[in-house]
C-alpha cells in the first residue's frame, strides 16, 4: 500500500512498512556492511545492544531498554547483542518518493516521550487483515508527525 504525506513542507510517499520482533542473546552480532535496505525505526524493548557505524567515521551509539533510534536507508554498521533475552521491536518502511526530513539522514537517538506506546500501537492485532498495510502506514505517519513535533520545539 502506498500513502502521501506532507511533512516538513516535502510530499513524502511511503510504499512499504514491515514491522518485526527480535530476541537475541549476547554477543549475537548482525550486520549491514552493504547498507541497510530499508530506513527503520528500532525500540529496545529490553536489554542492551551497541550499533557501530561506518559512516560517520567511529560512530557508536548503545542502545539500552526503551531507547528509541532511527537508522537510515543505506546505513553500514553491525549491532553487537550485549545482554541476553535482548528484545527489540523494528518498523522498516521504504520510501517511495520524496525525503525525510534532515534530522533522518544520520543514526540516532530520538528522545520520543511517547515512543514505547506508539512502537507497540504497530504490534497490536488488527482484526481485518485486508487492511493491516494501511494500519502501518498510518501508525508510521503518525510517528513520523510526532518527531516531527518534538524537533520543531
Amino acid at each position: 500500500m502506498t500513502g502521501e504525506f506532507n511533512l516538513n513542507n516535502k510530499l513524502l510517499q511511503i510504499e512499504k512498512v514491515d514491522i518485526f520482533e527480535v530476541e537475541r542473546e549476547k554477543n549475537h552480532r548482525h550486520s549491514y556492511m552493504q547498507g541497510r535496505p530499508c530506513d527503520a525505526f528500532i525500540f529496545v524493548e529490553s536489554g542492551s545492544l551497541r550499533y557501530s557505524f561506518s559512516h560517520p567515521a567511529n560512530n557508536i551509539i548503545q542502545a539500552n531498554t526503551e531507547n528509541f533510534l532511527f537508522i537510515p536507508k543505506g546505513a553500514k554498521y553491525y549491532a553487537t547483542y550485549l545482554e541476553d533475552n535482548t528484545r527489540i521491536k523494528l518498523i522498516h518502511f521504504s520510501i517511495g518518493s520524496g525525503e525525510l526530513p534532515s534530522y533522518l539522514n544520520e543514526p540516532k537517538k530520538i528522545a520520543l516521550p511517547n515512543s514505547a506506546s506508539i512502537v507497540k500501537s504497530f504490534f497490536k492485532r488488527v482484526v481485518s487483515l485486508p487492511y493491516q498495510s494501511f494500519h502501518y502506514l498510518s501508525l508510521l505517519y503518525d510517528l513520523l508527525w510526532q518527531i516531527e513535533l518534538v524537533n520543531r520545539r
